[in-house]
């Protein structure tokens, strides 16, 4: 029996291969399906049978083409029933429970969601979707290839982290790495996909939701708490070079320590950052 995880991909894809004359990139599903492109990844590599899906190997990206749908024109994405049973939206009492993810029945979602769970225990993709989903959606509405100091600006990573998660990304052929002196240096070229703010606000939700996914949030958020008592500190050494009485000295930066730590940790996290 297969799991509503894979059925799920395999309906969206097939969706959306029909808008897009035939050929899909994991990168496509990622505004309907709050997941790792990994998770995404091995279930369409379940599906290739070299007739009804095939995976072209000589492309840039990593892509799955649908030959029945080559001759399809253009178009959007139908979103009307829900991915899995297609139990149409015009039912709303399939679609009454508020935790109800978008483009799915309460039935299936819970299922989903059950699923999601279960393989968040044993595999890191909360952690992963979390930096991918927001890497996707700043530069979804880029058009060429994207510097790395560019996405870093955006997003809530580190530099260093940005240019980790995207090596890895063009390493699994999600994205392509150039090194060009138009781009200054170091870039990315990403295939182009449609994703709006609802969208990647409702995937993060549900992502947060799973304790695996704040893993590189609190450890981004714990570098900045030392990196500021480190500047709290010096400023108290200097301090002592000018005679400040040490019980005073002390006080402040306990206190400053305390407040920084505090409003570093209370902070909230942006829904969804500015993109390029």
């Amino acid at each position: 029996m297969k799991g509503a995880l894979k059925t799920a991909v395999e309906n969206i894809s097939a969706r959306i291969a029909a808008a897009k004359s035939g050929r899909v990139v994991p990168n496509d599903l990622a505004p309907y399906l709050p997941v790792s492109l990994e998770l995404i990844e091995s279930r369409m590599r379940e599906m290739v049978d070299g007739s009804t899906v095939l995976e072209p190997g000589e492309e840039d990206f990593l892509c799955f083409d649908y030959p029945e749908f080559y001759d399809s024109p253009q178009c959007s994405v139908e979103r009307s029933d829900c991915w899995i049973c297609h139990a149409e939206a015009r039912e709303p009492q399939r679609f009454n429970d508020p935790d109800t993810l978008p483009g799915f029945c309460s039935a299936c979602s819970r299922e989903l969601s059950r699923e999601l769970m279960e393989l968040a225990e044993n595999t890191g993709w909360p952690a992963a979707a979390m930096k991918e989903h927001e890497l996707l959606y700043i530069t979804s509405s880029a058009d060429e290839p994207v510097r790395l100091a560019a996405v870093a600006g955006k997003s809530r990573l580190t530099l260093g982290k940005v240019k980790q998660q995207l090596t890895e990304m063009s390493r699994r052929r999600w994205v392509k790495m150039l090194v060009t002196q138009e781009l200054g240096g170091l870039g990315f070229l990403f295939p182009k996909i449609s994703y709006s703010k609802s969208e990647f606000k409702e995937n993060q939700a549900f992502i947060r939701k799973h304790p695996a996914s704040m893993r590189d949030e609190v450890e981004i958020r714990l570098i900045k708490a030392l990196s500021g008592v480190a500047v709290i500190l010096v400023l108290c050494i200097v301090g002592a070079v000018f005679h400040i009485p040490f019980p005073l000295l002390v006080l402040i930066g306990v206190a400053a320590s305390a407040a920084f730590i505090w409003k570093t940790f209370s902070k909230k996290t942006p829904v969804a950052p500015d993109r390029i």
